[in-house]
């Protein structure tokens, strides 16, 4: 698995690939609630960064926050 890297090696930096069997999209980092589940697959595009979470917007245009380590270039 490759993960997230920010300095713009690897494919486009700002789209990225669910890793993990399934993740969920929170408002803000580190929060409780959840919008949404993200499948393994689903490709997501990077809006923000924060320590260990990044902001991106799905394909039917949900937006929140996802741990970087379950989000990668490839998987």
């Amino acid at each position: 698995m490759t993960l997230i890297s920010m300095n713009g090696n690897g494919d486009d930096p700002r789209t990225l690939t669910v890793c993990a069997k399934d993740i969920t999209l929170r408002p803000e980092p580190r929060s409780h609630a959840v919008l949404a589940e993200l499948l393994r697959g689903e490709r997501v595009k990077v809006l923000d960064s924060a320590p260990n979470w990044v902001k991106v917007e799905t394909s039917d245009g949900r937006r929140g926050w996802a741990v970087v380590d379950f989000l990668g270039t490839s998987c």
